[in-house]
């Protein structure tokens, strides 16, 4: 079984500026120094707000909301 993450980066499109890492109310994302660019690891706490998606200057977030399957 795959896990759908609720958030997508597009890494070709990220420039490291931190915004969805600071923004984050959940802190659903590390930082990867090495790399400079901001991971998906606490996918679980997503709520879904779309801050880190809004403020991305790049729009390199993709926030993907859940459908609810009846």
């Amino acid at each position: 079984m795959s896990v759908r993450l609720p958030v997508k980066i597009d890494y070709d499109n990220c420039m490291g500026c931190r915004k969805c890492y600071t923004l984050c109310p959940m802190d659903v994302y590390t930082w990867d120094e090495e790399k400079n660019v901001p991971k998906v690891t606490n996918y679980m706490e997503c709520w879904f707000c779309g801050a880190c998606m809004m403020d991305c200057p790049q729009r390199a977030i993709d926030v993907q909301y859940p459908l609810a399957s009846w």
